[in-house]
């Protein structure tokens, strides 16, 4: 947790606190000046909490944009594991029922949104401090206080306790322990999800679970045995979360894996899937008009081969993430670029293609290729970016290495 304190909670939501917050957003401070300058005249609690908020204030408005105009309060740790409101309408749009209950309450950004698609939903946060902000902040979002509870509680405990049989569980496990160090295994997350599958599990007809966008899927389906599902969510070209759903009856072998691309908006324009395990190929291809680099989700999903087939496109490598097609295709969910040419690397080769070609700055873009990105630049004084002009190095399945040479089309 920040050095915010229930204290300075507290304070913040008073009528002085409000006129302090005011005060600081209307004259624009950053949070070092505001402390520089208010240092002597309130209680420091307070301006730790007036601080927390000037610090995190443009990233709310831009990860919570319904919600930023009526006022969302939160330390930076929770700000930055909080759902983005994309995602978070988005989820609710497939986990419905009577009765959620999220037992990792943090923020409560997605048992707001959660909260319109059951009857009856519980928020349990074992932090004080945290349970406070949530119940001011849900309050202020309008959330109803018929059918939405909270509990200052251990999840687990409560889990256990309650004895009650949810239709859903949401857990988002805190991955960063309490002197801010992030843990990159599950079994040190809180709580320990795969320790934990049974008790989850006889807790709820479905648990999903919010992974790091990072975390690897093959590892994923070793460690969850319950596993029915998982959803690779980006939006807007970023991967933001893994989801995945368990059940008593999962099979993570069965398991069916989807990838979805959102809008900024949170609209989905963009949904394929796979059941089990098995790679489809594409054929592949040396030439072809137009490249298609696949969005982050497809990526990460291993789906991109099957979006390939749905368009009737070939591939670069057998392996590979690019596409190749000689037509345009408009709602290929990615990139789409116009292919100008096509050579095989060589340092020579590439120079006096770049010199004759009027190259001198490009988005430079490495899949399967031994130098890096800063490595390429610096061979090739390729120091200005392009938003229209695109250089691809990557490696054919045959071993060779080729560089693309792809333009927007304006």
């Amino acid at each position: 947790m920040s050095n915010i304190t229930s204290a300075g909670v507290a304070q913040f939501f008073s009528p002085m606190g409000q006129e302090l917050w005011a005060k600081a957003r209307a004259e624009e401070y950053d949070a070092a000046s505001f402390m520089l300058a208010f240092r002597n005249a309130y209680p420091l609690e307070l301006l730790r909490v007036v601080a927390n908020q000037l610090d995190i204030s443009t990233g709310v408005r831009r990860k919570f944009p319904s919600l930023a105009p009526r006022g969302v309060v939160l330390d930076r740790s929770l700000f930055e594991q909080a759902s983005c409101e994309a995602v978070a309408r988005f989820r609710a749009t497939y986990m419905q029922g009577d009765t959620l209950c999220d037992i990792t309450g943090g923020a409560g950004i997605d048992t707001f949104f959660l909260a319109s698609s059951f009857s009856t939903t519980h928020y349990v946060e074992i932090d004080p401090v945290r349970h406070a902000l949530f119940c001011e902040n849900s309050r202020r979002w309008g959330a109803s206080s018929s059918s939405l509870e909270t509990f200052c509680a251990d999840s687990l405990s409560y889990l256990k306790d309650s004895r009650q049989t949810y239709d859903w569980i949401f857990v988002d496990p805190a991955r960063r322990s309490g002197d801010g160090t992030r843990h990159a295994e599950m079994s040190a997350w809180r709580p320990d999800i795969v320790a934990q599958q049974q008790l989850l599990c006889s807790s709820a007809r479905k648990v999903g679970v919010k992974i790091a966008p990072a975390y690897d899927i093959t590892r994923l389906r070793k460690e969850i045995s319950t596993m029915e599902s998982l959803r690779v969510i980006s939006v807007g070209g970023e991967v933001k979360e893994i989801f995945a759903q368990m059940s008593a009856q999962g099979d993570s072998i069965r398991c069916t894996l989807h990838a979805v691309c959102l809008t900024k908006e949170g609209t989905p324009f963009f949904e394929i899937s796979r059941e089990g395990h098995g790679d489809r190929m594409l054929p592949s291809s040396s030439e072809a008009t137009y490249l298609y680099d696949p969005d982050a989700a497809l990526i990460k999903a291993g789906l991109v081969h099957e979006t390939g087939a749905l368009f009737s496109m070939s591939c670069v490598a057998p392996h590979g993430v690019l596409l190749l097609k000689n037509s345009y295709e408009e709602d290929f969910p990615g990139r789409v670029l116009r292919i100008q040419h096509i050579f095989s690397w060589s340092k020579k080769r590439t120079q006096t293609y770049l010199r004759t070609h009027g190259v001198v700055g490009a988005t430079i873009i490495r899949r399967d290729f031994p130098l890096s990105v800063q490595e390429i630049r610096r061979r090739f004084h390729l120091f200005g970016e392009s938003a229209n002009t695109f250089l691809y190095f990557t490696t054919r399945g045959c071993g060779e290495r080729i560089v693309i040479h792809a333009e927007r089309e304006l």
